[in-house]
């Protein structure tokens, strides 16, 4: 059932959701906690491999959570007719855990310079406006509390005109990131 290591560390694997889940500790019992600390996480839905997880991922997992709750269907719907046509294009691949406000505000920056498939015209202020209050609510959810103790929307502005000097840079996680989101994931 369970392993000792090299380094000295008990291991054991188990079976949560259907998903395999490495658990580490010194002692049995540290192990027995960590299993019900993961257990009781994916009971209330939250994902037990946010450091694989994009924007996207947790997006539909938060819509399908909407979904679930007395949210009117119009709002779910037009949540996800915002995120399939605007967020997720543009920045649905990025790891949820790195998601900061710099990613929200290039996000906004790029928005404010797309033109609407539908009418030909820019995307008002208030499309961006809903879209920015579907997004801080989806972070304000417990399970984005998690990883983002301080919603990163809060501090996102709606930019007010376009300049033809406002470039929108995709995120790229570059290796120094990569290795603090590694350090970050084995510390919890």
């Amino acid at each position: 059932d369970m392993k000792r290591r090299a380094d000295g560390r008990l291991q054991r694997q188990v079976k949560i959701g259907g998903q395999l889940v490495f658990l580490y500790g010194k002692s049995k019992r540290e192990i027995e906690e960590k299993e019900q600390a993961a257990r009781r996480k994916h009971d209330r839905g939250v994902s037990l491999a946010p450091n694989r997880q994009t924007l996207e991922q947790y997006l539909d997992w938060w819509l399908e959570y909407l979904e679930s709750t007395d949210t009117s269907a119009s709002t779910a719907t037009k949540y996800r007719q915002d995120f399939n046509n605007h967020v997720y294009p543009l920045i649905g691949s990025v790891l949820f855990t790195v998601c900061n406000p710099a990613v929200f505000a290039d996000l906004m920056k790029e928005l404010r310079k797309r033109k609407s498939d539908r009418t030909g015209d820019y995307l008002s202020r208030q499309t961006l406006r809903n879209i920015r209050a579907a997004l801080r609510s989806a972070f304000n959810h417990e399970q984005a509390k998690l990883y983002h103790p301080v919603n990163p929307l809060e501090s996102t502005k709606i930019p007010r005109s376009l300049k033809a000097n406002d470039n929108f840079t995709p995120v790229t996680v570059t290796p120094e990131m990569a290795n603090e989101i590694r350090d970050y994931v084995s510390q919890n």
